[in-house]
């Protein structure tokens, strides 16, 4: 029954931190117990009783480094993904666009361009350099 009950918690606590990833919005605050990955945590407490357990006995897996390793975990997977994609694409072509900021720092963008099947084809960002 716990474990039942502590899955529920941390399945419900990646879910969230994946919704603010998505978002693009800011999870961690300045403080460990403020930010809004903690206060959506709060929200959605009185919802789920199970996770208003847990939050009162583990917060462990609500610190910096826990957000900050299940974050990483979620762009590794995103980035298998763009790779299985690639693997599997008709074409593929790259698109490369460089920029130079106001510290006159060059960075260039990578995006994949790729061709999954002759009527659908995706974008990916893969990253800077």
């Amino acid at each position: 029954m716990e474990n039942e009950q502590a899955t529920a918690a941390l399945r419900k606590i990646i879910e969230l931190l994946k919704y603010l990833a998505r978002q693009g919005l800011a999870i961690q605050g300045l403080e460990s117990d403020s930010g809004n990955f903690v206060e959506v945590l709060k929200h959605h407490s009185t919802d789920v009783p199970e996770l208003q357990k847990w939050l009162r006995r583990k917060t462990t897996w609500t610190s910096h480094d826990i957000q900050n390793e299940v974050l990483k975990m979620m762009a590794h997977k995103i980035q298998r993904d763009i790779d299985g994609d690639i693997e599997d694409a008709m074409w593929l072509s790259l698109i490369v666009d460089e920029t130079t900021d106001i510290s006159a720092t060059e960075q260039a963008s990578i995006y994949a361009l790729v061709y999954v099947t002759c009527w659908e084809k995706r974008y990916h960002n893969w990253g800077y350099v």
